[in-house]
């Protein structure tokens, strides 16, 4: 199979679709356009990660992105009406800690999208799924159109007889007998199944049950499996390490009752809705106590990073996630304030649970004592946050009350409580004050109050491009926002002016004053000799 997909990608002329990564998660994406329109291979990439039931939301939401892009992209290159998409998908998430509500709610994603994405590989390996897992797989087989090619669910230690027998029922009864698939050359190949060492007490018996009640062709033999003739290809290749995992000498197995009504003619059984997968309650056994996370709400801000002055913000690792202990004026969290925890960065949780488990990776074990001591001093939760951490990343906020629901402050208690915010743009010129750069800019260019450039030492002209003239403009004003320019003085208003001009016509003399109706003799000899203004003579003061 892979094979072929190479062929038909070298064949096509596959090229390589530049997009802008918009999220954490598309380093693990390989995105290929086919010379068809709207066709293009999808490939996922996140075995070994660690990765939970909580992180898939966050996945299928940049898939959902991803999407959007290839959907926009086409629409630009094409003319007239817009092209369908058909993405052909590799799934491989192998190798994590992947449970039966993960893999519900990334078949129920698949599910929605079938029009536009036919899942060719799905891997699942040595993860934590049961039987409910593989039932969701199930109904994906029988929901698409064509043929799931691989589905790896080898080691994953809780998957019985029941589960293998839902997911190769459904190959066999598949509604458009996409079982065996037609490859490229024309011939029928029968789909990859992994299910060795799973919990499959009589695998034989399971065979042979499906054999004689729904027809099933397997395969249990190592080499080539295809053939020309559809009735003469198996439907499924399970190898030979799926007869050795179990106990042969028990007969034929009894299937459950629901598979049973199905093989009579009756309708598959509806699965029940899953909602959004969330982590595990903190248990008693924890090392930090007993302490259960709260079933708080949470919402949504996107992170803003500073080159050089980073987010500013100061951080505390708690049980919940990481506590902001203070937000600096610059770059500034608008939405964020001190006691707000953040629970997760793009869909990665923050919380302690959730985290216990990255303190020490595969190989950190074999290394040395010096080594895993110095490594130690930084915790979990501030280790997810740093790998996450980039401009424009999504927050998810714990508060005790979300800001939707808050009260309208008083402005008398809002100005006591809580300093006023500093402008991140501020005019050199008139000191008018901006939060967004676009205003500024509007303002500089209505008023004349560019900032002048400053020639070098015995040069009269220099020569300035656009974009250099506005990273100037703008560090400039982001420097008098920060008080790093001299301010000139405040203007004086003509009403100060006009007081201040009525004070100094004023004249203050200790002469001796006379009746009423009289005129002081000493204040017309000082007025006509001008000598009021010389305070040593008369002691006059201005």
């Amino acid at each position: 199979a892979e094979e072929d997909m190479d062929a038909e990608e070298s064949e096509c002329q596959a090229s390589q679709l530049n997009l802008a990564p918009r999220t954490w998660w598309a380093q693990f994406f390989q995105l290929k356009c086919l010379q068809t329109p709207g066709a293009a291979t999808l490939r996922v990439s996140l075995s070994r990660m660690k990765l939970h039931d909580a992180d898939l939301p966050s996945l299928t939401a940049a898939l959902e992105r991803l999407l959007d892009d290839l959907r926009a992209a086409t629409q630009g290159d094409g003319e007239g009406q817009q092209a369908p998409l058909r993405v052909l998908a590799e799934i491989d998430l192998s190798d994590n800690r992947i449970s039966d509500s993960g893999a519900a709610w990334l078949v129920q994603w698949l599910l929605q999208k079938k029009r536009e994405i036919r899942c060719r590989a799905i891997r699942l390996a040595r993860n934590s799924l049961s039987d409910g897992a593989l039932q969701w797989l199930a109904k994906l087989v029988s929901s698409q159109h064509s043929a799931v090619e691989e589905i790896h669910l080898s080691q994953n230690k809780a998957v019985t007889a029941a589960g293998a027998a839902w997911l190769l029922l459904a190959m066999v009864l598949h509604p458009h007998e996409a079982y065996p698939w037609l490859d490229r050359r024309g011939r029928f190949a029968p789909a990859w199944v992994g299910l060795d060492q799973n919990r499959i007490a009589d695998p034989a018996g399971l065979l042979a049950r499906l054999r004689l009640r729904a027809g099933l062709r397997v395969s249990c033999s190592d080499g080539p499996q295809r053939s020309s003739c559809f009735a003469d290809a198996p439907h499924v290749h399970l190898g030979t390490s799926f007869l050795r995992a179990g106990d042969l000498s028990n007969g034929a197995t009894v299937l459950p009752a629901v598979l049973e009504k199905v093989l009579a003619g009756g309708s598959w059984p509806a699965l029940p809705e899953q909602v959004q997968p969330v982590p595990a309650a903190r248990s008693a056994s924890s090392k930090k106590g007993d302490l259960e996370l709260p079933p708080t709400a949470t919402f949504r801000r996107e992170l803003l990073v500073d080159d050089e002055e980073g987010a500013g913000l100061q951080l505390e690792p708690i049980a919940e996630g990481l506590k902001i202990c203070e937000i600096y004026d610059f770059p500034g969290q608008p939405g964020l304030r001190c006691g707000d925890v953040l629970a997760a960065v793009d869909g990665l949780p923050l919380w302690w649970p959730a985290c216990e488990g990255d303190l020490l990776s595969d190989g950190e074990a074999s290394r040395g004592q010096h080594e895993a001591d110095e490594e130690s001093e930084d915790d979990a939760q501030s280790a997810r946050f740093r790998a996450r951490f980039r401009r424009g990343a999504r927050l998810d906020v714990l508060r005790s009350q979300p800001p939707e629901m808050t009260s309208k402050p008083s402005p008398s208690s809002s100005s006591s409580s809580q300093p006023k915010r500093r402008a991140r743009f501020c005019c050199p010129v008139c000191w008018d004050s901006f939060d967004r750069w676009n205003d500024c800019l509007l303002h500089l260019r209505e008023l004349g109050h560019e900032p002048p450039l400053e020639l070098p030492s015995g040069k009269k002209f220099c020569r300035e491009d656009t974009a250099a003239t506005m990273r100037r403009w703008m560090s400039t004003c982001m420097a008098a926002a920060r008080g790093e320019l001299p301010r000139p003085p405040e203007e004086r208003t003509s009403e100060e002016k006009r007081v201040e001009k009525k004070e100094e016509e004023v004249l203050l003399m200790p002469a001796p004053i006379g009746f009423c109706g009289e005129r002081s003799r000493d204040v017309l000899e000082a007025l006509a000799h001008d000598a009021s203004r010389c305070g040593v003579t008369h002691g006059c003061t201005v």
